[in-house]
């Protein structure tokens, strides 16, 4: 069953996201044609039986007698009439997982991925459990595009500051290793020590230790890993009555992580590469030559046998962001070669930073980009009322270092309103100045109408000179 169909009235083919075929309603996002699933029955949409108002993603804790249970042979040990009362219970979850779940968000039918749910059900990061958020809506469908699309590598996001990505990712790759088999999965950031603590021990062990026993596969070594999770049977002694080893049902997949290299993972085989800060490695590492040859484990052939997570904010352009904007450059949706792919195979993701910052979502997840009407009151997902639009709390803060040329430039980096901001050089060392050449660029795109009108003009009069 293909996942690319043609769709009246456009160029570009759609893709189908749902795992079991269906197609609903056509959606645009970043340069993609997304094609969700079709929308089921109201009765079958979570929270259809409360009201308009109180229609938000509320997380549905697991059984208090399920709780108790640590292991898959604990619940064998039940008796059979506890496991046939919790058996649905425990496949909804599974069917939850594969394909995606629908609730009503104040009233509008919304969809998330398997990958979403599972992130805000059954992923504790830091903060507890993840609250829904609009934005990550957003990335979690261009996520599950480009899995689904056999022509893409995977995703890259230039994003802001505090955006929750790794988080995302960390989830993501727990998911993924959980399920597959005779599978690796790697992790890179802009150094080893990011990558090992900050990621892999931090978040990625951490999320699948929280998981329930139902989604927890056999596991080899500590609870505690520092190397790798490996999702294999453990290693037993061999004695007179135990001559062989016994894999069971074990997956042999394994999430680890590798120092910062340009060939960290050459000669591998991976299913799925997660490399964290992209925009952020340093000579003698380049984040291109990197992943010219890291996309070689993700291919056979032709074919694209794994997938890439690739995220980051911009360094300066002398220090990673320059390779960085190189691929970003390569990664347009909407400039492909002759087999359909972009120069980089990835599919890019921008989504401004008033668009993605704390502090600003109401309850029902959708950021507070403008300011409120006086007599409109909003609380938001914090509990905390929403006085003033993301932009304006952004704007204020650049206008608060209109003195300062580097550190505004600084601030604007690393809370973009767009592609070209994000990609924004250090003015540091120029013969010009830049934080000056930027601030009368800003002042030239808020004016209104434009004063700058371009085209084609003649003289109204012939013979003018």
């Amino acid at each position: 069953m293909s996942v690319l169909i043609d769709i009246e009235g456009y160029e570009d083919q759609g893709i189908k996201i749902d795992p079991d075929g269906s197609t609903g309603d056509v959606i645009e996002l970043h340069g993609l044609l997304l094609v969700l699933p079709k929308k089921p029955p109201r009765s079958k949409i979570l929270f259809h039986d409360q009201p308009k108002k109180l229609q938000m993603w509320k997380r549905i804790p697991m059984p208090e007698e399920l709780q108790r249970l640590r292991s898959m042979d604990e619940w064998h040990e039940k008796p059979g009439e506890f496991r046939k009362k919790f058996s649905a219970y425990i496949e909804e979850e599974f069917q939850r997982r594969r394909n995606g779940v629908w609730f009503y968000n104040n009233g509008i039918p919304t969809y998330i991925t398997g990958r979403h749910y599972m992130f805000l059900q059954w992923s504790k990061i830091d903060i507890g459990y993840p609250q829904f958020l609009q934005f990550q809506r957003e990335i979690f469908l261009h996520m599950l595009a480009c899995e689904s699309d056999p022509r893409c590598f995977g995703q890259l996001y230039t994003k802001c500051r505090r955006s929750g990505y790794t988080n995302v990712c960390s989830s993501v790759l727990v998911d993924e290793a959980t399920q597959v088999k005779e599978k690796l999965l790697g992790i890179q950031s802009k150094t080893g020590k990011d990558a090992q603590e900050n990621i892999f021990m931090k978040k990625v062990v951490s999320i699948f230790r929280g998981y329930p026993f139902f989604f927890k596969p056999i596991q080899d070594g500590t609870t505690n890993p520092r190397m790798e999770l490996a999702f294999r049977e453990p290693s037993k002694r061999i004695t007179k009555n135990n001559k062989t080893s016994y894999r069971g049902d074990a997956l042999n997949s394994t999430i680890n992580w590798k120092n910062t290299t340009n060939n960290a993972y050459d000669g591998e085989k991976l299913h799925m590469l997660y490399l964290d800060e992209a925009g952020k490695w340093e000579k003698p590492t380049d984040i291109r030559e990197a992943w010219r040859v890291e996309r070689t484990c993700l291919i056979v052939g032709k074919k694209i046998v794994g997938k890439a997570l690739v995220g980051s904010t911009v360094n300066p352009m002398n220090k990673g962001g320059e390779e960085y904007k190189g691929l970003w450059q390569d990664s347009d949706p909407e400039q492909r070669n002759a087999n359909g792919r972009t120069r980089s195979g990835l599919y890019r993701i921008f989504i401004p930073a008033y668009d993605a910052l704390e502090g600003f979502f109401d309850v029902y997840g959708q950021s507070v980009v403008e300011d409120p009407p006086e007599n409109v009151h909003i609380h938001g997902i914090d509990g905390e009322p929403i006085t003033e639009g993301s932009k304006t709390y952004l704007k204020n803060d650049r206008r608060s270092f209109k003195d300062d040329p580097s550190e505004l430039n600084e601030v604007v980096r690393q809370f973009p309103f767009t592609e070209d901001e994000a990609f924004r050089d250090s003015i540091e060392g120029s013969l010009f100045n830049i934080g000056k050449i930027y601030q009368q660029i800003e002042h030239n795109e808020e004016l209104f109408p434009n004063p700058v009108v371009r085209g084609n003009f003649i003289w109204k009069k012939k013979n003018k000179y």
